[in-house]
């Protein structure tokens, strides 16, 4: 479930001979997203000279990432870059699931695990006191564990 740019955060810096994975941080961090990278992008030696002038996210990656082999797409509050195969095979590894909770607010419950899961998305649920999670299953898996020790009476 790829979202688009969630906000239309203005990314402005310059930066002379800086490592790729220097200027990505520093992209999603104005972005005020986490950023997730395919180990090739991690290890890369490549450096680059930019100034970014008030761009959009979308503008801001493509400058940096302009002829390398990589790309860029953000979900659940994170910009993973890799490879297309590699992002394809992190998008097909997330699932959707729905929680209902008795006791808590849902938004509540929603706030607190999104700072402790990065890599899920939470969303409201339409009409119940509930939410969809969509991310790794292995996150999902956790979640479900913690669910039933945060939805008690207070």
């Amino acid at each position: 479930m790829a979202k688009a740019d969630p906000s239309p955060t203005s990314i402005t810096f310059e930066c002379t001979n800086a490592p790729l994975k220097a200027i990505l941080k520093e992209v999603a961090k104005k972005a005020g997203l986490n950023l997730q990278l395919e180990k090739a992008v991690s290890a890369s030696t490549s450096t680059k000279s930019l100034k970014f002038g008030g761009q959009s996210l979308e503008l801001a990656m493509a400058q940096a990432l302009n002829k390398t082999p990589w790309k860029h797409r953000v979900f659940a509050r994170t910009v993973f870059v890799g490879t297309p195969a590699y992002l394809d095979a992190v998008q097909k590894g997330r699932v959707r699931q729905e929680v209902l909770l008795e006791h808590q607010p849902a938004e509540k419950v929603m706030n607190f695990l999104a700072g402790q899961y990065p890599l899920v998305e939470f969303v409201p649920h339409p009409t119940s006191n509930g939410f969809y999670m969509v991310g790794p299953s292995s996150e999902l898996d956790s979640i479900k564990r913690d669910v039933p020790n945060l939805d008690r009476i207070p």
